[in-house]
């Protein structure tokens, strides 16, 4: 472990220990890459979840997808859905994304193509969603809008991942259960 990263733990959980929502998030990515401290998902797990509580969108994000993976807790796809909805709902472009694929396969929620079409549309608000091609995903949600909801069927599915290859995390969490099943 390099020293910087052992200091940088001590500090964070200095102002975890006060609440500070920001720290307890970073302290559970430290607690879930190994990084200044030893891998610990229970230890970060619990981090997010005080940092989620708290409203903080990244730690709701990293909390929807262990419950989706069963990384730490339980898999419990509708938490999964429920902790990615609340950090949609703050517009965490990561969150968008993903809740837009959970309503898409019916993941923790309802299967439904428009609802599906409303967050990735939403996310196409946000700066360069998912990095980029928020172009691409601006024609599939104006697809949905023209053919209704479920006509289109797997037109999202097929043209946006075709375009945009098994998008992961930027948190080393990885999506793995059935849940996924349907992408490419």
């Amino acid at each position: 472990m390099a020293q910087s990263e052992v200091q940088a733990a001590r500090w964070l959980k200095l102002a975890a220990d006060q609440n500070f929502d920001e720290a307890q998030f970073h302290l559970g990515n430290m607690y879930d890459g190994g990084r200044g401290v030893a891998q610990n998902v229970a230890v970060a797990i619990r981090w997010w979840r005080q940092a989620a509580v708290q409203g903080n969108a990244g730690a709701q994000v990293n909390l929807g997808v262990a419950y989706q993976n069963g990384r730490g807790v339980r898999q419990i796809n509708e938490e999964a859905a429920r902790w990615m909805k609340k950090a949609a709902d703050l517009e965490h472009e990561d969150a968008l994304y993903y809740l837009g694929v959970m309503y898409e396969n019916g993941c923790g929620v309802a299967q439904s193509y428009e609802e599906a079409a409303k967050w990735y549309k939403k996310g196409t608000k946000r700066h360069d969603f998912i990095g980029k091609g928020s172009q691409r995903t601006a024609v599939l949600c104006r697809k949905a809008k023209e053919l209704g909801a479920g006509l289109i069927e797997r037109a999202i599915h097929r043209q946006f991942f075709v375009w945009h290859p098994r998008v992961l995390l930027v948190r080393p969490l990885r999506q793995t259960n059935s849940c996924q099943e349907h992408h490419p």
